[in-house]
């Protein structure tokens, strides 16, 4: 779903989102479920 719903808003096929989670390993508040982490990266490329 989430994979999907990216691809829509950007106007891509599905198959070129891809999505990793993590649970953190147990460190720090991200990791013992105080709080939540997000990070989000983008490879851009110019149509000729």
């Amino acid at each position: 779903a989430v994979r999907e719903s990216i691809a829509g808003i950007l106007e891509i096929e599905p198959s070129q989102v891809f999505v990793k989670a993590k649970t953190g390993e147990k460190l720090g508040d991200v990791g013992m479920g105080a709080s939540i982490e997000a990070e989000a990266v983008c490879l851009l490329s110019k149509k000729e």
